[in-house]
């Protein structure tokens, strides 16, 4: 599902690093020769770590869940009136 979402938010390649040679991008060293030309439309960076830009669509992700589960549970808590005297 996560993937599904960052297909359609515009990351291109959701399967492969962008530094290194190898499949899934594993190699020993990152070099400016193997870099991908545009790293964030890639999901990862390497064979383990995401990119910049797939950290902030993950974390934003939660935190507008999360934001949205706090707003909605004071939605219909009780007011407490002694602290409005």
């Amino acid at each position: 599902m996560l993937v599904y979402f960052m297909i359609i938010s515009g990351f291109v390649d959701v399967s492969e690093g962008c530094c290194g040679t190898a499949p899934f991008g594993v190699s020993g060293i990152c070099t400016l020769l193997s870099l991908c030309p545009n790293p964030s439309s890639y999901v990862f960076w390497d064979s383990a770590h995401p990119t910049e830009r797939a950290y902030r669509f993950v974390v934003s992700s939660i935190l507008q869940q999360h934001t949205n589960n706090v707003s909605n549970s004071f939605a219909f808590a009780p007011v407490n009136s002694s602290l409005s005297n």
